[in-house]
This record gives structure tokens, sequence and C-alpha cells, in this order.
């Protein structure tokens, strides 16, 4: 399944691009930001008999694209060379409204001195997302210009590879999309989000590499 996703990486980039350019940047003073709980539930609760249980079987996959020269994209896939500091997803499905928690912490390990043609790289994604909600009968859930729609976290980590510097950035200094879908009668969940590189609040920072894609399925 992933190897046909991968194929449309690209396409699907194009088609988020128009979404995401239009978001506006900065922290809206309006926004209430609740603390993320990570850990939901009692630290036993990861059988399917309790209320929260512990997602097992998941799939991540990690893409970069990358603007060489102007006028051409290639991916570069992270494959094998993940490594997981966290890597907890965890759903309530005792209610109608079904709930969702991620805890990820994913580090490519692809070496520096493998890598050429680029200028930097993305080293790393961190995303907590506090139980996500979805409502009985609907089946997707999006973003396209409003921020914040749901209770998440999230850091990029993208080094240069001429001189050697890390910078990690937050959501509010970066354009995302992401789509959460549900088919209850599979159970399961697909989870697809972008973030965008090229498009850095900090403007003096011109990287090669355009956007990351992130892309999960669960089954629970």
């Amino acid at each position: 399944m992933f190897n046909k996703i991968i194929q449309i990486i690209s396409v699907a980039i194009l088609a988020l691009a128009f979404s995401a350019c239009s978001d506006s940047l900065g922290i809206d003073p309006n926004v209430q930001k609740d603390p993320i709980i990570s850990n939901p539930g009692d630290e036993d609760s990861t059988e399917k008999e309790s209320p929260i249980y512990e997602i097992r079987d998941k799939e991540w996959l990690f893409a970069e694209s990358i603007y060489l020269n102007g006028n051409h994209t290639q991916i570069f896939e992270w494959y094998k060379y993940v490594k997981y500091q966290r890597n907890s997803c965890r759903i309530d499905t005792s209610k109608d409204d079904y709930a969702l928690w991620i805890d990820l912490d994913a580090e490519c390990t692809y070496p520096d001195a493998a890598i050429s043609n680029r200028d930097d790289r993305v080293t790393g994604i961190s995303i907590l997302i506090d139980s996500l909600i979805f409502p009985k009968g609907i089946h997707k859930i999006e973003k396209r210009d409003i921020r914040n729609l749901i209770n998440m976290q999230c850091k990029l980590y993208v080094k240069d590879l001429k001189s050697g510097a890390s910078t990690f950035y937050i959501q509010d200094q970066f354009f995302y999309s992401y789509i959460f879908e549900i088919d209850r009668t599979r159970n399961t969940i697909t989870f697809n989000m972008i973030i965008w590189i090229l498009y850095m609040e900090m403007e003096e920072i011109a990287y090669d590499t355009e956007a990351l894609q992130i892309m999960a399925d669960f089954h629970y």
C-alpha cells in the first residue's frame, strides 16, 4: 500500500500547496492552548478491554521533497532509517465519539555522508496530539486554512549540511496540512500530514528541502 502512496507524493504535495500557502503566519492571541496529555488513562490501559488502549498495529512513512536547481523536485524516503524515541498511539472506542492520542518522536538515521547534491535535510519530527475526536458519522478530519483545529504540538528538526548546524521549528513557524480518515467497519485510521519547509517564517534561511510528508496507517 505504501509503495503506491509514495508514487503519488508529488501530486499530493502540489494539491495541498494551494491550501497550505493561504495560511497566516504567526500566533493567534485568541487561541487557547491547552496542555498536551501524552499518557492518557492508566499506565496499565494497553489492552483492548480497557477504555483506552495502545494501537500496536501501525506503520509510518516519512518522505522529503527536495527542490533542486529551482525547477525540479525529488523524493527522499526514510525507509528503514528511522529511530523512534517515542511511538505511541492510543484510542478510546468505548463511546460513539472515538478519541485518538499520538505521541511520536522519530529521527532519520540516514548518514549525512551518503547525501549528495543537497544543502540541508530533515533529521527529525515530533508530534503530540491530545484526544483528537472522531464524531460518530464523521469519516474525515482535515485542516485547510485554519490553525489549531486539533490540540497538537509539533517540532521539526532541520540540519544545514554545510555548517552542520541544526535548528528546530514549532508548528507556529511553518505551514502544514493534515488529513485523518477513519473506517469504522475495517477498524483503520490513516493519517497524512505535510509540513512546508520552503515557506518558513525564518526568511533569512533558504532551504532546498521543500516539504516533509508524514503518512501512517493504524489498525485498532
